[in-house]
């Protein structure tokens, strides 16, 4: 049964400026993560340079999903988002300080899957 659950996105760009994003996750396959303002995606800012992937969290590791997949600009990304490996209460987390950079400006997706 999908219980939503909460989640965060952390983004450094190199100017070591940090923006998170704080989200929902429905625990439906192939719905979006989604953001405060009610999308789907976030497009990242233009004026700190390359964002880095500095930490992923989630609130629990879903019932019906277990992971998503990150999309950059509508393209899908060579890296999943295990739930069970983020969870707020783990001293490491999979994405925590990671190397994971994205340019500036690009639209970023997180999209759930079984």
């Amino acid at each position: 049964m999908a219980t939503a659950f909460t989640g965060s996105l952390s983004f450094q760009g190199s100017d070591g400026y940090i923006e998170p994003y704080y989200c929902t996750i429905s625990d439906v396959a192939a719905a979006s993560w989604v953001h405060e303002d009610g999308n789907g995606y976030v497009y990242l800012p233009t004026t700190h340079g390359p964002m880095r992937i500095i930490d992923i969290q989630t609130s629990t590791a879903g019932n019906s999903t277990t992971h998503a997949e990150l999309w950059v600009n509508g393209k899908r990304q060579a890296y999943d988002i295990y739930y069970a490996a983020c969870l707020t209460t783990n001293v490491r987390r999979q994405y925590l300080n990671s190397n994971v950079r994205i340019a500036p400006g690009a639209r970023v997706q997180l999209i759930q899957r079984a």
